[in-house]
């Protein structure tokens, strides 16, 4: 009988770009095509470091429910449209982005004034529409690398003008997966996962994928090590004397009923040193073992010295 191992498992492109991919895993056991899909899937749209604006400060107003002469869009419409921007950060650190723009027109995300260590992805995005001639917008945005989702609740501030906003760092924006059936030599009942990944192109998904299977790997790893070190740490337990010295005597050579010898095999006891080991309350918690079984093995666990 063949056995499939991850020696035999062939990860193939079925399409790519640089903001959406369709990947192919096979052969996988049965049932590991959900284990390991819903898996990736849940830390691809997690854990990937991605990079968002956290807060802005425009120019005339002092909060988000307010207007600025000249633009069209509200506050609360422009910080909605800021918060689709989407960025590609090249520093650990806070950066700051600017708009600074006069005259009528529209404002897209092209028109971002960005230092060298930031770029923006979506560069057609809408962010204001400003009126005439005299309109004016002057936005100061901060940027900074994160995971995840942080709400602005988390992020409060004192300062004047300041407008902080909900930061959604993540850079996939979805992930979808299929199982199907596959086949290796004569085995046919195996699995192949169909993984699509759609990222803002701040990172590509095969780069998405490779970092959400090193999370997990670390995870795993922790478990692994934990194994190695309790094994280490525990020392065998000594058992008891008299249990030691019993003769291996088999379950089906003791005088007890054949009802009881079955109960005891089927609990996994087959001999009697096994059944010393067991307690009272082990015993008794046997399934198939009435109040005569467990009067008749105590009298000859006690004949034999071991109770």
């Amino acid at each position: 009988m063949m056995i499939v191992t991850k020696e035999n498992l062939k990860i193939n492109p079925i399409k790519e770009s640089n903001e959406i991919s369709t990947y192919s895993v096979e052969p996988l056991p049965t049932g590991f095509g959900h284990t390991l899909g819903n898996a990736l899937r849940r830390v691809l749209l997690t854990e990937i470091e991605g990079a968002a604006v956290t807060q802005v400060k425009i120019s005339g107003a002092s909060h988000q429910f307010t207007t600025i002469p000249g633009v069209k869009e509200d506050v609360v419409q422009l910080t909605l449209n800021i918060k689709k921007l989407r960025f590609k950060i090249h520093t650990d650190n806070p950066v700051v982005a600017t708009i600074r723009k006069k005259g009528a027109g529209v404002i897209t995300a092209k028109d971002l004034e960005l230092p060298s260590d930031l770029e923006v992805m979506n560069k057609d995005l809408h962010i204001a529409t400003l009126a005439d001639s005299k309109s004016e917008l002057n936005v100061e945005l901060i940027v900074e690398p994160g995971v995840g989702y942080s709400p602005m609740e988390e992020r409060q501030t004192s300062k004047v003008g300041v407008i902080v906003l909900d930061a959604l760092f993540s850079p996939v924006l979805n992930v979808t997966y299929e199982v199907e059936p596959t086949r290796f030599g004569d085995k046919t009942d195996l699995d192949k996962l169909l993984i699509t990944v759609e990222t803002d192109g701040s990172v590509l998904p095969k780069q998405a994928l490779v970092k959400a299977s090193a999370i997990l790997k670390g995870y795993y790893e922790s478990f692994e090590k934990w194994e190695l070190e309790t094994d280490k740490s525990v020392e065998p337990e000594e058992e008891d004397a008299a249990v030691v010295d019993i003769e291996d005597v088999a379950v089906d050579e003791l005088p007890l009923q054949t009802r009881t010898i079955n109960a005891l095999k089927k609990h996994g006891i087959d001999t009697l040193k096994q059944l010393a080991k067991k307690s009272d309350d082990e015993i008794a918690d046997i399934k198939n073992l009435g109040e005569k079984s467990l009067e008749e093995i105590k009298k000859l666990l006690k004949k034999e010295g071991l109770r």
